[in-house]
C-alpha cells in the first residue's frame, strides 16, 4: 500500500548507528500527542505534491522536550493524497490524517531487529479489506472467506519489513479503511493505496529505533 546515490547510503549508515539529536522542538503535532508517547513519526505533505511527503522521527524522555533523531526522510502516501479520518473510505486511495499507535512490526524473516512486537508474514497470512466480512481490517491466517483481501507476503516485497499503523483497528468501523501500514516503497514519487512508504533502509532504521515501551505514535498531517 502501499535516485539516491552515495549520499543516501552514507545517511543510512550514519542513521543506523546512533541517532543524532538536535535541539528540543516546539511543534503543534508533537505537542498534541498523548502524554505517555515518547517516540513519534511525523508525516507531512510537501507543498504542491499529492503523493510525496516528509517523514521525521522524534523522541523524548518521560514527557520531556522532543528532539529530532534522524534527518528528514522522503516518503510517499496514497495515490489520492491525505484525507481526514472523517472522510476516509475503503478503497479511496487516501492515507488517513490523524495520530495512531504503531505496531506490531512484520516482515518475511523469522525475526528482525526491532523492539516492537513482531509477526512473521508467510504465504498463509492475509489482511481482509472486505468491509462486509467479520474479519474486516484484520490479519488472518489461512485464506479468508471474504470478497477481497491481500497477501501479507507479497511478490513485490513491499511488505518485506514494515509495521501496522493502527488506524480503524479499535473499534473497527466497516467501510472506513483498512490495511494501513508503514512499509517499503516501490520508488520515489510512487503512490501507495493508502499506506505510508519509505526506502527500505529507512524503514529498517525506524523499526530498529522504535520500541514498544515508548508507546510510539505516527502523526499524519493533512495537506
Amino acid at each position: 500500500m502501499r535516485a539516491y546515490g552515495p549520499i543516501l547510503l552514507l545517511f543510512g549508515l550514519v542513521g543506523c548507528s546512533s541517532p543524532a539529536r538536535t535541539q528540543p522542538l516546539t511543534d503543534p503535532l508533537l505537542h498534541s500527542l498523548p502524554a505517555d508517547c515518547n517516540q513519534a513519526i511525523i508525516v507531512r505533505p510537501i507543498r504542491g505534491k499529492k503523493v510525496d511527503v516528509s517523514v521525521q522521527a522524534y523522541e523524548r524522555e518521560s514527557g520531556g522536550p522532543w528532539n529530532e533523531v534522524f534527518p528528514p526522510m522522503a516518503g510517499s502516501v496514497g495515490r489520492n493524497g491525505i484525507a481526514s479520518a472523517e472522510n476516509k473510505k475503503e478503497g479511496d486511495g487516501c492515507t488517513p490524517a490523524g495520530t495512531y499507535p504503531i505496531g506490531p512490526a512484520f516482515g518475511y524473516a523469522k525475526t528482525i531487529d526491532t523492539k516492537l512486537p513482531y509477526r512473521q508474514a508467510t504465504d498463509k497470512d492475509f489482511w481482509v479489506d472486505d468491509d462486509q466480512s467479520p474479519d474486516y481490517n484484520r490479519w488472518v491466517v489461512g485464506k479468508p472467506a471474504a470478497r477481497s483481501f491481500e497477501m501479507m507476503k507479497r511478490a513485490d516485497d513491499l511488505y518485506e519489513i514494515g509495521a501496522v499503523i493502527r488506524y480503524n483497528t479499535d473499534p473497527v468501523i466497516p467501510g472506513k479503511g483498512s490495511a494501513i501500514f508503514l512499509h517499503v516503497w516501490s520508488g520515489p514519487g510512487k503512490p501507495t493505496a493508502g499506506c505510508v512508504a519509505l526506502e527500505k533502509d529507512h524503514v529498517r532504521m525506524l523499526l530498529r529505533w522504535l520500541k514498544d515501551e515508548a508507546k510510539p505514535r505516527i502523526a499524519i498531517a493533512e495537506g
